[in-house]
């Protein structure tokens, strides 16, 4: 039978970012969208034999010098939800930049972190493209072309952007704007290096997981020297205090949490991080360091056994 990922890449018109022919002139604001007069609908598919490809989405774009933005856009997180007003900008072609509600928050995609982008245009709900997307480990909810969408007399392009967020996670959005259609394509194929529906390279969004979950390794190796705790008593017992209130525990309770969940997508297993020698590593490092108490486990096996167990608290 034939993979998710393999049937739903089969749906789609991949145009190889190598073999496409680079179309120079100018491509009118009003190709891919709906609604186009017959002379409009002529002028687009001369611009498409031109190209020799299958669609006006198709055609290679030039790439963008930076930095280089789009204001006026209108952002949202769910077909559904409200608008909100944003724009787009890449300093250096390494990385999107989405901001908006004025100067704070907003969201940084990474050029090893986008999946796909798409398109879509105003009055026709046209699902064709947004569908769900399977790589390896990784699930990317549909998204589907609404009413709220809808404008009645203006030309509305919409930019369906998956992509990896700061916790690995696979996250949609949607842009849509009135204007400069053909630049924001331009920016999403520069930055991204992908064409519209092409998808992401496996290889290159699992690399982009396993440095973020390193990343976040890092961060709560430095917590746990923080909150980690030795028993005086039983040396080799140590643990993590996690009951504590203090901003370290939150922490890191969230990045565990985190890494837990990237860990468990990838398939691999992390370690506490605390230290990488095992309860009875370090219990056989004590008995080495006391040859008397050594030669008593080895008589009083069952005594030693409750000697060495550890407090309920330890990892």
């Amino acid at each position: 039978m034939m993979k998710p990922s393999i049937a739903i890449a089969s749906l789609f018109t991949a145009c190889s970012i190598i073999s496409c022919p680079v179309y120079s002139q100018d491509i009118p604001e009003y190709c891919g969208t709906s609604d186009l007069t017959q002379d409009q609908e002529d002028r687009c598919d001369e611009i498409i034999d031109n190209a020799g490809v299958d669609s006006i989405h198709q055609v290679k774009l030039k790439k963008l010098n930076f930095p280089s933005n789009v204001d006026l856009l209108d952002l949202r997180f769910t077909p559904s939800s409200k608008p909100i007003e944003a724009n787009i900008l890449s300093v250096d072609g390494k990385g999107l930049k989405i901001k908006y509600r004025n100067e704070s928050p907003y969201i940084y995609i990474p050029k090893d972190r986008f999946f796909s982008w798409s398109l879509g245009a105003n009055r026709r709900a046209n699902t064709e493209g947004i569908m769900t997307a399977i790589s390896t480990t990784i699930f990317f909810p549909p998204l589907i072309l609404l009413s709220p969408f809808m404008t009645k007399d203006l030309t509305t392009n919409f930019y369906f952007i998956r992509y990896l967020d700061e916790r690995a996670r696979p996250s949609s959005l949607i842009l849509s704007g009135l204007r400069e259609h053909h630049k924001i394509m331009n920016l999403l194929y520069s930055v991204s290096g992908l064409m519209a529906e092409q998808e992401q390279d496996p290889d290159i969004l699992r690399l982009s997981q396993q440095n973020i979950l390193d990343e976040l390794q890092s961060k709560r190796d430095l917590l746990v020297k923080k909150l980690v705790r030795y028993n005086t008593r039983k040396p080799w017992c140590q643990y993590i205090d996690t009951d504590a209130s203090s901003k370290y525990s939150n922490r890191y309770k969230r990045l565990t949490k985190n890494i837990d969940t990237i860990a468990e997508a990838m398939e691999i297993e992390i370690p506490s991080g605390i230290n990488e020698k095992t309860v009875d590593q370090l219990w056989q490092d004590h008995l080495e360091k006391r040859p008397g108490l050594k030669e008593w486990s080895e008589k009083f096996p069952e005594k030693a056994l409750s000697l060495k167990e550890c407090p309920s608290n330890k990892l």
